[in-house]
């Protein structure tokens, strides 16, 4: 017993009684090993300890984007509707497949961009009778006819090129070696399935010429023309020519002199030939023809019957092999109408929209739908476009928005209407804007059909705000919208690879990792 107490009292002179402090601990720092932390200060002992902050630890205001080798989770199977990018964000569907998320322009509106762009001259004497044609084979080009006052009222052509809604003019060309005399009308269409060849068709008055036609190549900014041909051997009015696209290198022309005539052509090359006249009436004026984008051989032509007080009709030509044919015709004004124009709907079979002047209600801008059955055809009702009286219409088709219109009117300045077809002979107007805000008339109009620059066209008239009266030529552009598939529930996540429509393809949800 009096050992153990013997022991008791070394091991008090020993060890300090109550906590260890640094005033009663003298000594290395405790190993790890033994219980330790092996520092003398808290960021030591962390880091000792492989508690650094930053380092071996996620600090409390830092990013978990610098973890690694974590297991995969909160990724789902989908069937794919349409291609799928790796990485790409993607949207639910209602039919449960996922497509990716997108965006786009909409051009199917009833206004357009404002304010117009500034116009151009394309001429520096009087220029009369304006004809212009985009041409397909570039979204940058297109082809300009007028009749030249400084020279002898011949026919002279040029090419214009547009940066964005800027327009430079290549060097006027006269398309024809004859003297013409007074060329007091033309029309020009292009081949779409030539790059770069067209033919203008066109009338004079000179001595034994008659109604012609020629072949323009357009390279560039250059025009060069063959040989014109004789398509009639006396002095024609109104021509028009429409090439089908589902035929190649055919076309139908229209005309009228002491009666109305069809023909159609057919372009080899520059080579021009010509089917069988065909007389159609003595006494239809003011003519103009369409043609049917979906359906080879079909078009549509309006005019003004003069056997009837001059009231406004329309019929459905047939073009069989290269012989033109007429179906009965259905009067759509019952009143003199002036001049009428036709256009087929882009991508809707046998579907049309005329517009024309009612000489019989203080001459407004009117508008009416039609269908095509066959070789007959239905009209629906009249609306205005243009409340003003007007002198002219003209109207064109946006070639890559179905139902959409741009419909011209001459009450004194260069006016513009988008019409929309919203049915099968239904039509309604928006709001009119001054294309050329100054005197002006015969005005022409043509879509930019490049897919690149949907909603774009090109205006040309005669500018009467000064003297002399030259040709001028405008950008006009529809309004856009823009469109997405994105709305604020349909997020789902995105894509951990690349899928192809119908796929089955694994999506990484919102929150996944």
């Amino acid at each position: 017993m009096s050992k153990a107490r013997d022991i008791v009292e070394t091991l008090r002179t020993v060890l300090v009684d109550g906590d260890v402090t640094n005033a009663n601990f003298t000594g290395a720092d405790l190993e790890v090993g033994k219980g330790g932390t092996g520092a003398s200060s808290a960021g030591a002992a962390r880091t000792a300890l492989g508690l650094a902050i930053g380092t071996d630890v996620l600090a409390p205001n830092g990013s978990a984007a610098n973890l690694t080798n974590l297991p995969a989770g909160g990724a789902e199977d989908f069937v794919a509707s349409g291609t799928l990018p790796n990485g790409s964000p993607v949207i639910l569907k209602a039919n449960g497949q996922v497509e990716v998320v997108a965006a786009s322009a909409n051009y199917s509106s009833t206004t357009l961009t404002t304010p117009i762009a500034s116009a151009y001259a394309f001429s520096t004497a009087r220029s009369q009778y304006n004809n212009v044609q985009w041409d397909p084979s570039d979204s940058t080009k297109f082809v300009v006819a007028w009749t030249d006052g400084a020279s002898s009222n011949s026919g002279y052509a040029a090419v214009g090129s547009v940066s964005g809604d800027a327009i430079t003019f290549g060097t006027s060309v006269q398309f024809d070696s004859y003297s013409l005399g007074d060329m007091d009308a033309n029309a020009i269409s292009f081949d779409p399935n030539q790059s770069g060849r067209f033919v203008i068709f066109y009338s004079s008055q000179g001595s034994g010429q008659g109604s012609r036609a020629i072949v323009g190549t357009r390279s560039g900014t250059n025009l060069s023309f063959g040989t014109s041909a004789q398509v009639f051997n006396s002095t024609g009015v109104q021509p028009s020519i429409e090439f089908d696209p589902n035929t190649s290198g055919q076309f139908l022309m229209n005309w009228g002199d002491s009666a109305n005539n069809l023909r159609v052509g057919t372009l080899s090359g520059t080579t021009l030939s010509f089917g069988t006249l065909v007389t159609i009436s003595a006494s239809f004026n003011q003519s103009n023809l369409a043609v049917d984008p979906t359906n080879a051989g079909k078009y549509v032509i309006v005019y003004q019957d003069g056997a009837d007080s001059d009231h406004g009709y329309a019929a459905v030509i047939t073009v069989s092999g290269t012989t033109p044919s007429m179906g009965t015709p259905v009067k759509f004004l019952s009143s003199a109408c002036i001049s009428p124009h036709v256009v087929y709907d882009s991508g809707v079979s046998n579907a049309f929209v005329i517009v024309f002047v009612d000489n019989g209600d203080s001459n407004k801008a009117k508008a009416v739908a039609g269908v095509v059955s066959g070789t007959s055809l239905s009209v629906g009702t009249r609306i205005e476009y243009n409340t003003a009286s007007s002198a002219s219409t003209m109207i064109a088709a946006d070639p890559n928005n179905t139902g959409t219109f741009v419909a011209t009117s001459d009450d004194g300045v260069g006016r513009a209407t988008v019409l929309a077809r919203s049915s099968t002979n239904t039509v309604t107007a928006g709001t009119s804007y001054a294309l050329y805000n100054a005197a002006n008339t015969k005005g022409a109009i043509e879509f930019n059909p490049s897919t690149s620059k949907t909603g774009q066209f090109v205006y040309v008239t005669e500018d009467r705000s000064a003297s002399p009266y030259v040709g001028k030529a405008v950008i006009g552009q529809l309004a856009s919208t823009l469109s997405t598939n994105l709305t604020s529930t349909n997020f789902l996540g995105t894509a951990t690879a690349a899928y192809t429509n119908g796929q089955t393809a694994s999506i990484m949800l919102k929150g996944g990792i």
